[in-house]
């Protein structure tokens, strides 16, 4: 139906233009013109609709590769989610008895496709001390025993240290940094030597704010990326 439409109006725009070459009155040149404004004016409109139509289909053929690119990334961190929450989470019997004893806190979020795995400081160090406690090892060594069942990623190792949570005077920005990042490396270190490739770990600090200070205890946050061979690429190749 929209074809055979393209086609009316295209007939009545050519006959606008052998009727233009012929000979006629007056009254019949202004009929004529009028006519051909107004078949102008369709086949404008006839290809305003037909390129609206293909921009449309362009849109929506985006917009289902966004939701397959989500799906696909999701079911890529399905495995991981779950293992970590095996490990960390309380088990139904804790939870029945109401007893959190030995569950280890940690908070799980998603932001821009990766996971960010973030533990207080006093689960991983004693206070105002860069080398992992002991009970800080069996953590890494249980996240490291986690990631490495799946497929090769690259993790960030964020430590965020704050002078009030380590004894620290208020204001020695540079002893809390040198603490914080010392802190990541040693993590960075402990997860190689526990049998991951240290191409793919990297280790940051990041500083706080006094507002910040006050308000918030010390985390160490693993950023895991999606691996490279779980995602497909966006938006053409999506199957």
């Amino acid at each position: 139906m929209k074809k055979l439409w393209i086609m009316v109006v295209a007939v009545m725009v050519g006959a606008c233009a052998h009727g233009k070459e012929g000979t006629m009155t007056a009254s019949e040149d202004i009929t004529l013109r009028e006519s051909c404004t107004n078949a102008e004016d369709m086949a404008e409109a006839a290809a305003i609709r037909q390129r609206s139509q293909l921009e449309f289909m362009e849109l929506k053929g985006r917009y289902q590769n966004a939701v397959a690119y989500r799906a696909r990334w999701k079911d890529s961190f399905s495995r991981l989610d779950r293992m970590v929450r095996v490990s960390f989470d309380p088990s139904p019997e804790q939870v029945a008895a109401g007893s959190m004893e030995n569950v280890i806190p940690y908070n799980k979020t998603y932001v821009s496709g990766v996971m960010q795995l973030s533990f207080p400081n006093e689960q991983l160090f004693e206070k105002g001390k860069p080398q992992l406690s002991e009970a800080g090892r069996e953590l890494i060594s249980s996240l490291v025993q986690i990631v490495s069942k799946v497929e090769k990623r690259k993790i960030e190792i964020l430590s965020r240290t704050t002078t009030f949570n380590e004894g620290m005077v208020k204001g020695a920005d540079s002893k809390v940094m040198e603490l914080s990042l010392r802190r990541a490396i040693n993590v960075l270190e402990f997860m190689g030597d526990s049998g991951m490739d240290k191409r793919d770990l990297s280790a940051s600090a990041n500083g706080l704010t006094p507002e910040e200070d006050a308000f918030e205890k010390g985390t160490t946050t693993f950023l895991i990326h999606p691996a490279a061979g779980e995602l497909p690429k966006y938006p053409d190749e999506i199957k």
